[in-house]
């Protein structure tokens, strides 16, 4: 049984009715403010039944469905043609994950679509185990003691078959300092835990201690101190994870990293210059003019890097092909069009540069961090700016800052700019909830001047994958705000490690964000603080510590 749209074929009398009159008549949608909960419709005015069959022929992988269609659409669209009540389909399954359907709709219309679906929440993938190292004989261990630049080659030739790459290093009498990084592993715990494997392999046999300093980028995230004969033990069976980690030390000294003061620093010719290109897409998904309207261009990312935590980032497209002179749908909002114009950008940006930033990044104090920033921003905006994070190691909080003075960009996106400018910032709260869920919370001045708040809910599991919903609520009313009447949606990021046998650290991200509107617009940040350090605090290494050990 159906209301509202399911109800519009109207074949049978509400039972509701029976309770109270008010559910005789439903409002008209068209006067009702779309965006808004009314509950006062709910289970209102006109009432149809519904239904469908489906039926399973699992030996040849084929389920067939039948259904009846209650919406009328043609008496809501008169565009649209409805010949038949009655829509048929079949779905064809190819594998567990994978199956194509095919549906006759209405009468006339025909459409074809694939699904394909995985168990997200597990890594079912076997990925490559650590590489043997083999230990040193008495001979090469007492040249250590001569040269400790042999330990240092040592490990860094061994380190580099793992894709991961000694920042510094510090051997002293009973203990190695140890500074790494690797854009392969998508936890910083299997990093720490290989790294380990390979200094303990490598070490004289005085060494008692190893100390791994893990980074992400040019930070210092935190210090992962073990025992060696307690990881030796664990690594060969005798003892289990959690016995590891009860014997663990974690801590931080972000503003005192130890590739300033070590007694191995590998040699870095500045300025480093990196890239990278590939084809990409844009699209604009259930407009007027067409459901889908979409472009293909070559996207190229550089970064120059001058030192440690200066670095010049640019991106820039140069279109292929592209239906984008159809939009035709301006914006008609009253307020500044600081996203709305998007069709503009879309039509006269087709060749642009998305981005030209420099970020400059910086620890003053133990876990508090800096970025600061100036440039073409994004697509829509240039300006000058940057944000302050103080993220207790030992906390399941953090708290920040962020402040830009803006300008919009040409539509072209190139080196123009409009009149229209603002500041813009948010002071943010972030906090741990049970069962791995992570909460945002930002309060201050969007791109058009609105106040107000936005609240971020998400849910991270093991492998990674995460899920999350975005609410935001600002001084605007809901007539000034447009369709919709505030700001929402929802997202999901995979880790590509699960589509691969070897490990990955990127994530292939999807959200539908219904509208694209100018209240409640934030500015889009490149390398914000969060998302280079929200995920390494003391408790994210415990949560992650099973791939210590392999």
């Amino acid at each position: 049984m159906g209301w509202g749209g399911l109800g519009m074929a109207n074949n049978i009398s509400n039972p509701f009715v029976s309770l109270h009159e008010s559910f005789k008549i439903r409002e008209d949608a068209g006067k009702v403010e779309a965006g808004l909960f009314n509950p006062k419709e709910w289970f209102s005015g006109k009432t149809a039944l519904i239904g469908g069959i489906e039926y399973d022929l699992k030996k040849h992988g084929l389920r067939l469905k039948l259904e009846y269609d209650t919406t009328n659409q043609d008496e809501v669209t008169p565009d649209i043609s409805v010949r038949s009540r009655l829509n048929f389909g079949a779905s064809y399954f190819l594998s567990d994950s994978f199956n194509v359907s095919a549906a006759f709709e209405r009468g006339d219309q025909f459409r074809v679509s694939f699904n394909l679906k995985g168990n997200f929440l597990r890594d079912t993938i076997k990925k490559p185990k650590p590489k043997n190292v083999l230990k040193l004989n008495r001979k090469q261990l007492e040249r250590y003691k001569e040269d400790s630049n042999i330990f240092y080659r040592s490990l860094n030739r061994s380190l580099r078959d793992e894709s991961i790459y000694i920042q510094a290093a510090d051997l002293k009498e009973n203990e190695v300092d140890i500074a790494v990084a690797s854009s392969r592993f998508y936890s910083f715990t299997r990093l720490a835990g290989r790294t380990a494997r390979i200094v303990s392999a490598l070490s004289p046999d005085e060494v008692e201690k190893i100390n791994i300093h893990s980074m992400n980028g040019d930070f210092e995230i935190a210090v992962i101190s073990v025992d060696r004969k307690e990881f030796d033990d664990s690594d060969k069976g005798f003892g289990s994870p959690n016995e590891l980690l009860r014997k663990t030390k974690f801590s931080s000294d972000s503003d005192n990293p130890i590739y300033k003061s070590a007694d191995f620093q590998p040699t870095i010719n500045f300025p480093e210059f990196d890239w990278n290109m590939s084809p990409s897409l844009k699209h604009q998904i259930g407009g007027p003019e067409g459901f889908y309207l979409g472009q293909l261009y070559w996207k190229t990312d550089t970064t120059l890097k001058f030192k440690r935590n200066l670095s010049l980032y640019t991106s820039f497209g140069v279109n292929i092909y592209d239906t984008f002179n159809e939009l035709n749908n301006p914006s008609q909002s009253s307020i500044p069009k600081v996203r709305s114009n998007i069709q503009n950008y879309l039509k006269e940006g087709k060749n642009n540069i998305q981005r030209m930033q420099l970020e400059y990044f910086f620890s003053p104090y133990k876990d508090v961090f800096l970025r600061a920033d100036l440039g073409l921003l994004e697509e829509m905006f240039a300006g000058y700016g940057g944000e302050i994070l103080y993220r207790p190691f030992n906390k399941r909080m953090a708290f920040g800052l962020s402040l830009h003075r803006v300008k919009q960009r040409d539509f072209d996106q190139r080196f123009g700019l409009q009149k229209y400018e603002n500041t813009t910032g948010h002071l943010g709260l972030y906090f741990d909830l049970p069962s791995q869920i992570n909460t945002q919370i930002l309060i201050g001045e969007y791109l058009a001047g609105d106040k107000g708040i936005t609240l971020d809910l998400s849910r991270r599991f093991k492998t990674g994958f995460t899920l999350g919903v975005f609410a935001s609520k600002t001084n605007l009313s809901a007539e000034e705000f447009g369709e919709g009447s505030f700001d929402k949606g929802f997202y999901i990021s995979v880790p590509t490690k699960l589509f691969f046998s070897d490990f990955r650290t990127g994530n292939i991200s999807f959200g539908l964000h219904p509208l694209t509107k100018d209240g409640a617009a934030l500015l889009n940040q490149h390398n914000s603080l969060m998302s280079i350090l929200g995920d390494t605090n003391r408790f994210s290494i415990e949560r992650d510590w099973d791939y210590f050990l392999n």
